[in-house]
């Protein structure tokens, strides 16, 4: 039977003891880069301990990281990081402001998740319910003549729009089909209204 060794922890030499102000906040961008997904609203909280390793490895420590600013391969360096627990460096660095930097680091990441929840939150039928609103109110008084409408007003309300839904309506095709639904003298406002919803409702999907 072949005898297990005591694994032998790599203690590496301490290269900084207080980070400047830019490096506090490239450290925590750093690190918030990596576990923030703009695609996809997401924060990849379960691989946070092993960027904040990495980024400890690349700030404080006397380390080379050959791929540490490869942002594709970064993670090859793993195997240099993976033994790094902060607890056995907290003694030789300013204490208080690496504390400071980890709660900046798990405020800002749950701050962001809030927001991504409420942009979650908001989805097409609430887009659907707001355009139809607003619709309605920029049609009422009209007499059936596309010049009437404020257009300006109608760009400005859709525009906060798009921001809510990452552009996934297009302004030149909502204004295209008013156009060509109000050269239709037979077409009432509600009708108008019904149009213009089916149309974004597809853009949308």
């Amino acid at each position: 039977m072949k005898e297990n060794k005591e694994f032998n922890k790599i203690i590496y030499g301490v290269k900084k003891q207080s980070l400047s102000l830019q490096e506090f906040l490239d450290f925590r961008n750093w690190v918030c880069s990596r576990l923030i997904d703009l695609d996809e609203l997401t924060i990849a909280y379960d691989l946070q301990d092993i960027m904040m390793q990495f980024a400890f490895a690349k700030f404080y420590l006397d380390v080379e990281l050959p791929n540490i600013d490869d942002n594709d391969n970064f993670l090859e360096d793993y195997e240099l990081v993976c033994g790094i627990n902060t607890c056995d460096y907290r003694c030789l660095i300013n204490d208080v402001q690496y504390s400071t930097l980890q709660l900046s680091i798990d405020r800002y990441l749950d701050q962001t998740q809030a927001e991504f929840y409420e942009s979650k939150r908001y989805d097409a039928n609430d887009f659907m319910r707001n355009i139809e609103k607003s619709i309605t109110g920029f049609i009422d008084g009209m007499n059936n003549n596309f010049n009437n409408l404020d257009v300006e007003k109608v760009l400005n309300s859709l525009d906060k729009f798009q921001d809510l839904t990452n552009n996934k309506i297009s302004l030149d095709t909502f204004i295209e089909h008013a156009k060509q639904v109000m050269d239709n003298d037979k077409l009432s406002k509600d009708e108008l209204i019904e149009s213009i919803t089916v149309t974004n409702k597809k853009e949308i999907n």
